[in-house]
C-alpha cells in the first residue's frame, strides 16, 4: 500500500519523467531528481492543454518551490521508479524508461522546443503499464476502489463526487484494508499500527467528521487532511489511467472500463493476477486479440535483451525481464503473452543451449538473473 501521497501529489505523468531522469546503476540524491524535475516543467504547465475529462490538479508550479517535486520523488519511490537504497532507477523505471513510449519523454528532457508538449498524458500503452503497476503496489486501495466504482455502475450511477468517495473509502474501506494488512504482515510493530488505526477508523473517523462539520470546521481539522491526502490522489491516478474522467472541480465520471478490470482482479488469484495481467489489459485498453506466437516470443527475447545491454546490465532481473518482454509484446508486436508463455520459452531455449540462455544466483543464492547471448 502507497504511503507517500503528499496534498495533490497524483499526476502520473511526473513518474514517467523520473524514470527517464534516472540511470540503472549511477546513484542520484533526492535534491538531484526533484531538482530536475522542477527546472524541467515550473515553466511549461500553463502553456499545456489537457482534454476534457482529464486534469490539472497536482501540478508542479514555480510558486510552490521544489516542495512538490519532492513529493513526487518520495512517491516514486514507493512506486518502484526509483530505488530509495542506491539511488537508482527501481524495476518499474528501468522498465519504463527503455520502452518505445519513453523516446517522447527522453526527448522532452533533451529538447527544450519539445516542452510544450505535454508530457503528463499517458497514452494507451503507458495506461497498461501505470495501471498494471498500481495494482501491484497500491494493491488494497485500488481493490476496494474499484469494486466500489463497480458497485456503483451496476445500480446505475455514473458519476460520484470526490465528498462520497472520501467518506466512503475513509470509514467504510481504509478500517477493513488496515485490519487486513494487520493480518498480513509479519513485522510485529506494523501489525500493531494497523490495528490500531484500524480500531481508531472504524469507531472515531464517522463521528470525528460529523462534529466537525456541524461546528463548520471540517475542511480545517487534521483528520480532514488525512482523508484528502488518501483518497483524491488515487482517484487522480484513475483518472490518469482512463477508469474515470473528472467533471467539474469534485467531480468524477465512472467509464464502463471499471467494469472490465474489476471482473479480472476479482476473478483471479495471485498467480494468475500476475501471470495474465498484460494478456487482459491488453485486450480491455488496447482492443489486441492477436496471441502471440513461440517464434515471436523468442525472437522478442532477444530484441528486448539487447536493450538492457546497451545500459550496463551484465544479467537482468529475471521477473523484471519477463515483464518488460509483456509489454515490448503489446507495444511493438500488438500481440497478446501470457508471462508464463515467455518463462516457457527461456526454460526451452536454456534446455537446449544452457550457454546461451545462462541463470545467475543473487547475493542470497537465489537463481534470480538471467543472461541471454546472441545466436549464431
Amino acid at each position: 500500500m502507497l504511503e507517500s501521497v503528499h496534498g495533490d501529489t497524483c499526476r502520473l505523468g511526473y513518474l514517467k519523467l523520473l524514470c527517464c531522469l534516472g540511470d540503472d546503476f549511477q546513484p542520484y540524491s533526492l535534491e538531484y531528481f526533484s531538482s530536475r524535475l522542477y527546472t524541467l516543467t515550473k515553466d511549461y504547465y500553463k502553456k499545456w492543454s489537457f482534454p476534457s475529462g482529464l486534469s490539472r490538479i497536482g501540478l508542479i508550479t514555480e510558486k510552490q518551490g521544489l516542495t512538490i517535486s519532492k513529493n513526487y520523488v518520495n512517491l516514486s519511490y514507493e512506486f518502484g521508479v526509483l530505488n530509495r537504497q542506491h539511488q537508482t532507477l527501481g524495476n518499474f523505471g528501468r522498465l519504463y524508461s527503455k520502452t518505445d513510449s519513453a523516446k517522447t519523454v527522453i526527448n522532452f528532457i533533451q529538447n527544450a522546443e519539445a516542452r510544450f508538449t505535454n508530457v503528463l498524458i499517458l497514452n494507451d500503452f503507458e495506461r497498461v503499464l501505470f495501471l498494471k503497476q498500481l495494482l501491484e503496489v497500491d494493491g488494497l486501495p485500488m481493490f476496494y476502489i474499484v469494486k466500489w466504482l463497480d458497485e456503483l455502475y451496476e445500480k446505475g450511477r455514473n458519476s460520484v463526487s470526490r465528498k462520497e468517495a472520501m467518506v466512503h473509502f475513509m470509514e467504510k474501506d481504509y478500517p477493513k484494508i488496515c485490519s487486513e494488512l494487520a493480518e498480513s504482515t509479519q513485522n510485529y510493530e506494523k501489525r500493531i499500527r494497523f490495528k490500531k488505526e484500524a480500531e481508531r477508523a472504524q469507531t472515531t473517523f464517522s463521528k470525528i467528521r460529523i462534529e466537525n462539520e456541524n461546528k463548520g470546521t471540517w475542511n480545517k481539522s487534521a483528520l480532514y487532511a488525512k482523508y484528502r491526502h488518501t483518497v483524491p490522489p488515487r482517484f487522480e491516478w484513475l483518472v490518469d489511467v482512463g477508469l474515470l474522467q473528472k467533471e467539474g472541480k469534485g467531480n468524477y465520471i465512472i467509464l464502463p472500463l471499471v467494469r472490465d478490470i474489476y471482473d479480472f482482479i476479482s476473478e483471479t488469484n495471485v498467480e494468475s493476477f500476475k501471470d495474465e495481467i498484460y494478456f487482459h489489459l491488453g485486450r480491455k485498453y488496447l482492443n489486441i486479440s492477436d496471441r502471440a506466437s513461440r517464434k515471436e516470443i523468442e525472437e522478442l527475447l532477444f530484441h528486448c535483451y539487447s536493450k538492457f545491454e546497451r545500459a550496463g546490465h551484465l544479467a537482468v532481473d529475471r521477473s523484471l525481464f519477463v515483464n518488460f518482454v509483456a509489454f515490448q509484446m503489446l507495444e511493438i508486436r500488438r500481440k497478446l503473452v501470457k508471462l508464463s508463455e515467455i518463462n516457457t520459452v527461456i526454460e526451452d531455449l536454456h534446455r537446449h543451449d544452457p550457454k546461451l540462455v545462462q541463470y545467475h544466483v543473487d547475493l542470497t543464492g537465489k537463481w534470480r538473473f538471467i543472461k541471454i547471448g546472441s545466436k549464431k
